[in-house]
C-alpha cells in the first residue's frame, strides 16, 4: 500500500499540478489581456465568466471526459476546461485596479513602454494573489481529478492513481479498512497542506505598489 501510494502521488499530484498550472496561465493571460484592452473586451470577459460560473463543474468535466475518453489526459483536460474562470476574473480585477491607479496613468502619459509597465507595475501587484489562489484551488482540482477517477473515468487499473485506488479499496472496507483509508488520507492531507500554504500566501489588504 505504501509503495502504491507513493507511486500514485507522482501521478495524482503531478497531473493535478500540471492541469492547474495550465489553468492558471490560461485564465491569467485572458484576464490580463482583457484588462489591458478594456472596453468591450473586458465587458465580454465578465459576461462569459458570469455565464459559465452557473454551470456545475462536474457536469462540464463529465462532458470533457466523455469526449476525450477515460484516461489521465482526459482528466487533465477536464480540470483545465472547468478551472480557468476564477483566475481570469481575479487577474482582470487586479489588473484593472492597478492600471487605473494614478502612477500607472502617469507612467503611460510620460511615454513609459508597455513592457516596462507590465514588468514593473502590473506583475508585482498581481502575482502574489494569483499564486495564493493557485494553492487555494489545488484541493478542489485534486478532488475533482480523484473523484472522476474514483468513478472509473480516469486511469484504469493497475495504474496506482489515488482515486482509482480508493475505488478499488471500497470492496475491502470491512475486511481491510486500510486499503481505502491510505489513499483517502493521502488526498485529504495533500489538499489540506496546499490550502494552508495558499492562506499563508494571501496578500494583505493593501493598495497597489509601484515597482
Amino acid at each position: 500500500m505504501l509503495s502504491r501510494t507513493v507511486a500514485g502521488a507522482v501521478i495524482t499530484i503531478g497531473a493535478a499540478s500540471a492541469a492547474l498550472a495550465a489553468t492558471a496561465v490560461t485564465g491569467t493571460t485572458l484576464g490580463l489581456f482583457a484588462a489591458w484592452r478594456g472596453g468591450r473586451t473586458g465587458s465580454a470577459l465578465l459576461v462569459v465568466t458570469d455565464s459559465l460560473v452557473a454551470v456545475p463543474e462536474v457536469v462540464v468535466a463529465l462532458i470533457a471526459v466523455s469526449i476525450f475518453g477515460t484516461n489521465l489526459g482526459a482528466l487533465m483536460i477536464a480540470v483545465i476546461v472547468v478551472g480557468w474562470l476564477p483566475f481570469a476574473r481575479l487577474s482582470f480585477e487586479l489588473a484593472s485596479r492597478v492600471l487605473g491607479s494614478d502612477y500607472a496613468t502617469a507612467a503611460q502619459m510620460t511615454g513609459t513602454s508597455s513592457a516596462r509597465i507590465v514588468r514593473f507595475t502590473l506583475l508585482p501587484n498581481v502575482l502574489r494573489p494569483l499564486i495564493s489562489l493557485t494553492f487555494l484551488r489545488f484541493p478542489g482540482r485534486l478532488l475533482l481529478l480523484s473523484g472522476l477517477s474514483f468513478l472509473g473515468l480516469g486511469p484504469q487499473p493497475p495504474t496506482p492513481e489515488w482515486g482509482a485506488m480508493l475505488a478499488d479499496g471500497v470492496e475491502e472496507l470491512e475486511r481491510h479498512p486500510f486499503v481505502p483509508l491510505v489513499p483517502g488520507l493521502a488526498i485529504v492531507l495533500t489538499g489540506f497542506a496546499a490550502a494552508h500554504l495558499g492562506r499563508q500566501l494571501e496578500a494583505p489588504a493593501t493598495g497597489p505598489t509601484n515597482g
